[in-house]
């Protein structure tokens, strides 16, 4: 981050901000702006739409959320002042009625006219939208009774539209929010933005544009006031930019600024090594202390996500994991321990975002038509077993019948030979009764091993 020292601190040059703002960005560490703050913040102030370029990490957002603030703040004031004096024009002319009492007139302005989202700050994630409301909460550290501000973040069912409903009751003064969501609340008619909107600010409008929400910014401009001051903050002006700030700004003053001094900060190298060397080249650049500080780790993959964590633990480095996979409540607090220093490096891949999107789609059809077939040739194993065990069971009933009919041949001679030879007859059908005949004794134990046999089959796909 480049700090433009010669614009001097915040203390000593406040750019004409409001005294709140200033003592906030000092409890904040800041001492001195950046380039593109030192820049943008005068020309916001004077109500100039601006259209900016700088890369991500420059401290655009304090660029636009300064002058944002002060500009709310200075309508509330001016507001209470014009509330203040004619209450006070009001009072001293009264009519006496005719029992002689003093009454006030009523105006329209006696009392305070219920107000209306000031600013608009329109982001494209829901992780961007929670870290710049946090920003706007920092800032307004000193005037928090004066400035309201809400984020709409959270997901679209119907709770937390119905508790978004109820921060939208409360009138906020800025509204953050992704361009997809704030357009839901607009046609649901929970917040009207037509007659009050003063500022509206695009944060990483490239990302906007690619995440596919150029129409519904265009619907949420149609529902602005014609005139609002604009503000479009990205990291990189493409052609396809041009269309949306014709939208959204007016006559714009353009910033470009390259920040050339950093560009020698960052050193690039490309090692060309067996995939068996990777995490052994990169445990060796940790512990030699090649690479400082904290660290960001992008992958191809989950796998190799967690892969590299697991090989990083057993060396006691703590790590991150980091993908589109998790909740966004994990996703938060991961960012938030990795910025209070809990650990020092950050595993990161985009491999789910791309399956949501619809890259790895066709990786995820065939992996489930692979299932769908496993599933098809278990059912028609477990079926053909199931044909087999019933005609063992159908010979079953045949040697029975058999047997029977030896059986009624043998009680016929029996009746001729002595009681101890029927006795010891009988004793043999007895036995031959409790275990189904000598054939039949191995045809249920075939059954029984065919049962867990079955159904550890069946766990397995379930495992599937």
């Amino acid at each position: 981050m480049l700090l433009d020292k010669e614009a001097g601190t915040f203390s000593a040059f406040d750019f004409g901000l409001d005294r709140r703002l200033i003592k906030a960005v000092s409890r904040m560490g800041f001492i001195y702006p950046t380039l593109v703050q030192s820049k943008a913040i005068p020309l916001a102030l004077e109500g100039k739409d601006l259209l900016v370029r700088a890369r991500t990490g420059s401290g655009k957002t304090a660029a636009f959320a300064l002058p944002t603030l002060h500009k709310v703040l200075l309508y509330k004031t001016e507001a209470a002042t014009a509330v203040e004096n004619t209450t006070s024009a009001a009072a001293t002319t009264a009519s006496t009625t005719r029992a002689g009492k003093r009454r006030q007139t009523p105006t329209a302005s006696t009392a305070r006219q219920q107000g209306g989202v000031l600013a608009v700050v329109l982001v494209p994630t829901k992780e961007l939208c929670d870290q710049t409301f946090r920003t706007f909460w920092d800032l307004t550290y000193y005037c928090r009774d004066v400035v309201n501000v809400q984020a709409l973040v959270g997901g679209g069912d119907a709770a937390t539209m119905s508790a978004q409903q109820a921060l939208l009751r409360d009138r906020p003064d800025i509204l953050i929010s992704t361009p997809s969501r704030l357009l839901s609340h607009l046609q649901a008619e929970n917040v009207k933005l037509k007659d009050s909107v003063q500022t509206l600010v695009m944060d990483e409008a490239d990302l906007i544009l690619s995440f596919g929400y150029d129409e519904d910014v265009k619907q949420v401009v149609a529902a602005l006031p014609r005139i609002y001051q604009g503000m479009l903050m990205s990291a990189t002006l493409s052609p396809e930019l041009d269309d949306l700030k014709r939208v959204v700004l007016h006559s714009p003053a353009v910033l470009k600024l390259e920040e050339g001094c950093t560009d020698g900060e960052l050193l690039q190298f490309y090692v060309a090594l067996p995939e068996a060397d990777k995490l052994l080249l990169v445990f060796v650049f940790l512990k030699l202390g090649v690479l400082e500080g904290k660290g960001l780790f992008f992958v191809n993959s989950l796998d190799a996500c967690y892969r590299l964590k697991l090989f990083l633990e057993q060396f006691s480095i703590r790590s991150a994991v980091l993908n589109a996979e998790l909740p966004l409540n994990s996703r938060l607090h991961t960012l938030q321990e990795f910025n209070r220093g809990i650990f020092d490096f950050l595993i990161a891949t985009d491999e789910s975002m791309d399956a949501a999107c619809g890259a790895g789609s066709d990786s995820e059809k065939e992996e489930e038509e692979q299932e769908e077939k496993e599933e098809e040739a278990e059912e028609e194993e477990a079926e053909k077993n199931k044909d087999e065990v019933v005609g063992e069971v159908e010979d079953m009933e045949g040697e029975k019948k058999k047997e029977g009919k030896k059986k009624g041949r043998k009680a016929a001679i029996a009746a001729k030979k002595p009681a101890a030879k029927e006795d010891e007859d009988e004793a043999g059908d007895e036995k031959g009764k409790r275990f189904g005949g000598g054939g039949e004794k191995g045809a249920v134990a075939q059954v029984f091993r065919y049962t867990p046999h079955r159904s550890s089959r069946e766990n397995e796909g379930m495992c599937k």
